[in-house]
């Protein structure tokens, strides 16, 4: 690891307290710069800039949000950075039949593991 490098950005959207401070602290291992947050309002709303982030992992089922809405406002909010969808269940949304927005790059099921969704998100900044 390059002391000097500056580590990415990394914006975690997720309503699992769990899931968020278990991938927190995976990032600090890693020297990425996560913020997670457990609702897109309170990232979107609280202060925080969205665009400042090099890349997004966003829950598709977000608290009583369905997929389909949180997907509405992916191109509105995260427009300019990479996202990918993480979900617990085996669904996407090409399976919703809905159009990807060009910032959603890639859809993964939590199953694959904390360190191979950061890996991805990390990977979209390259």
């Amino acid at each position: 690891m390059n002391p000097h490098k500056s580590p990415k950005k990394v914006l975690l959207i997720d309503d699992d307290p769990a899931y968020g401070s278990i991938v927190a602290a995976m990032a600090i291992c890693k020297n990425i710069d996560l913020h997670f947050y457990e609702s897109l309002i309170e990232a979107t709303y609280g202060g925080s800039r969205v665009e400042q982030f090099d890349s997004a992992i966003i829950d598709y089922n977000l608290e009583r949000m369905t997929g389909i809405e949180v997907s509405e406002y992916l191109e509105l909010f995260f427009k300019d950075i990479p996202v990918i969808l993480i979900s617990t269940e085996d669904r996407s949304p090409q399976e919703d039949q809905l159009p990807w927005p060009p910032c959603l790059k890639k859809f993964m099921n939590k199953s694959e593991g904390y360190e191979k969704i950061l890996n991805a998100a990390i990977e979209l900044t390259a």
